[in-house]
C-alpha cells in the first residue's frame, strides 16, 4: 500500500521537475489533477484503488 503511494509521489515529482525545465515555473495543482485521473483510470491500474482526493490535498 505504502509502496504503491511512494510511486504515486515520486511520478509527480518527476513531472514537476520535467514540467520546471521546461517552461520555467511549477505545474500548478489543477493543471496536475486531471493529469492524476487519467492515469489512475487507463495508465496504472494497480493504482485504481487509490482515491485522488487525498492526493491532491
Amino acid at each position: 500500500m505504502l509502496d504503491e503511494l511512494a510511486d504515486v509521489h515520486n511520478h509527480f515529482l518527476r513531472l514537476e521537475k520535467r514540467y520546471y525545465r521546461i517552461f520555467g515555473k511549477y505545474a500548478g495543482r489543477y493543471r496536475l489533477k486531471p493529469h492524476l485521473t487519467k492515469l489512475l483510470k487507463h495508465t496504472k491500474k494497480y493504482w485504481a484503488w487509490i482515491h485522488t482526493t487525498p492526493l491532491m490535498l
